[in-house]
């Protein structure tokens, strides 16, 4: 019975921790952050016009895996299994808004209230 409980932990602990690191992985602001040089320049020039930035593309595919593999180990019948659900659920729901939001920050598209989203 005690190897039983043991793995179970395991299996729970894996979960908890595929999470943590499905959702550390989503970092919008720091993708479309500038640079030091550009932001001193850009106050150099009194901030009257906006620097011309390449950023770069932002790849959710590795986040949303993660969320999916930690999703296949959970077994919804318990209180713990099920809270790992909702946070599952709550991860990818974040994922899929950041994405949205750094596409519109990277298109000129974002609006006041999606900048408060």
């Amino acid at each position: 019975m005690t190897k039983i409980i043991e793995k179970e932990k395991e299996r729970i602990r894996k979960v908890a921790r595929l999470l943590h690191d499905g959702a550390k992985r989503v970092r919008i602001l720091r993708s479309i952050d500038w640079s030091p040089p550009v932001k001193q320049d850009f106050f150099a020039k009194n901030a009257k016009e906006l620097p011309e930035i390449n950023y770069p593309s932002f790849d959710a595919k590795p986040t949303i895996d993660i969320i999916r593999e930690a999703r296949r180990m959970i077994i919804p019948i318990s209180p713990i299994d099920q809270w790992l659900e909702r946070q599952a659920t709550a991860s990818l729901r974040r994922t899929y808004r950041s994405v949205a939001l750094h596409s519109r920050y990277l298109t000129g598209t974002c609006t006041e209230y999606s900048r408060h989203y």
